[in-house]
């Protein structure tokens, strides 16, 4: 159903034009991370009625959901603060730092880095890319295409010497499989 769904917005879209509402969410991963760059104004514009009111007209957020707030640290800078030398012989993990995590609730990632390395892993943090599932969702799939390409890219090598590759948002490493074939049924770095 959800390929369907993408499909037919992307047809949609194609003819009518796409809204702003599924350009701006298919683009969350660099709002949130513009979000955390300007944390105050941002936190300060998310409280702000009128920003509300615009956001539910323009964009199709009802005023009274709540929505989340950049956090004081991302994931990133966590990471590179807290560095670990791996043991000698270490299996080696890659972690993929989803958007809402990296940005917004990093606690969760904090927490299972954590895991990781108190069980003998040295963890990578992948965090440059991200799956495409937020521009799938929304039918672009051109620019899911070229983001599903990008990952490729980054994890291809590591993935062929039987480097794992994990997270913790279900729908972004799901996007790893079904949908990166279906995006990329050429590139036979995607497996």
């Amino acid at each position: 159903m959800a390929s369907l769904k993408a499909e037919t917005l992307s047809h949609y879209y194609d003819q009518h034009g796409t809204p702003l509402g599924a350009r701006a969410f298919g683009s969350i991963r660099r709002l949130n991370q513009l979000g955390s760059h300007t944390r105050w104004l941002t936190t300060t514009l998310l409280s702000s009625a009128i920003v509300r009111a615009a956001m539910e007209r323009f964009l199709g957020i009802d005023h009274r959901r709540p929505l989340p707030k950049p956090a004081r640290e991302t994931l990133m800078k966590w990471f590179a603060r807290t560095p670990r030398a791996p043991r000698a012989g270490s299996p080696k993990v890659i972690v993929l730092a989803d958007s809402f995590t990296s940005f917004t609730e990093p606690a969760v990632g904090q927490a299972a880095i954590e895991l990781l390395r108190l069980a003998g892993y040295e963890v990578e943090l992948e965090s440059s890319v991200c799956s495409g599932r937020p521009q799938l969702s929304k039918g672009l799939l051109d620019d899911a295409k070229k983001t599903a390409g990008a990952l490729v890219d980054r994890l291809a090598t590591a993935a062929a010497s039987g480097t794992r590759i994990v997270g913790w948002e279900p729908s972004c490493i799901l996007t790893l499989g079904g949908d990166h074939h279906s995006l990329l049924p050429d590139d036979p770095r995607v497996t």
